[in-house]
């Protein structure tokens, strides 16, 4: 009853074999994770080109290739795999709901950001790639449904 909650929550009892299926789903999305970072340009993406040239543009170009040809946020997708396929005690459960909410509301933001920065063309990409799930084909003059 002592025990301090990150040094040893319970697990939530699931079984073994949804257990295993959310291993998997966590591998997965450290997977999503290290190969969307290849699709960025990670002395940007770290803040260690504004360090060493503050002048330098602020942004990249649009991406739409690699992972971003399937969803729009690849490095969100990887996470939420990782929060959700990690969620077998009480703390990371909660830390899963919480965390996919801080994504939630931090993708609203963050469109409404790409929308000022690249206007149609990222209106265009939005109408044709989903957020986080591939869950329809991408394409040209392919209309949100």
């Amino acid at each position: 009853m002592g025990r301090h909650l990150l040094a040893g929550a319970p697990p939530l009892g699931l079984p073994d074999g949804l257990r295993l299926a959310g291993d998997i789903v966590t591998v997965a999305g450290i997977a999503v994770l290290a190969v969307a970072l290849l699709g960025y340009d990670r002395q940007r993406f770290l803040g260690l080109t504004q360090l060493k040239a503050p002048d330098a543009p602020v942004d990249e170009a649009l991406r739409v290739d690699g992972l971003h040809r399937f969803v729009r946020h690849p490095l969100y997708s990887g996470l939420f795999l990782v929060l959700w396929g990690h969620a077998q005690t009480e703390f990371a459960l909660a830390t899963a709901v919480w965390g996919s909410l801080y994504l939630l509301i931090g993708t609203i933001f963050e469109e409404r950001r790409l929308v000022a920065l690249y206007g149609e063309a990222y209106i265009a990409y939005r109408a044709r790639v989903p957020a986080f799930i591939p869950w329809r084909r991408a394409g040209p003059g392919r209309e949100r449904g």
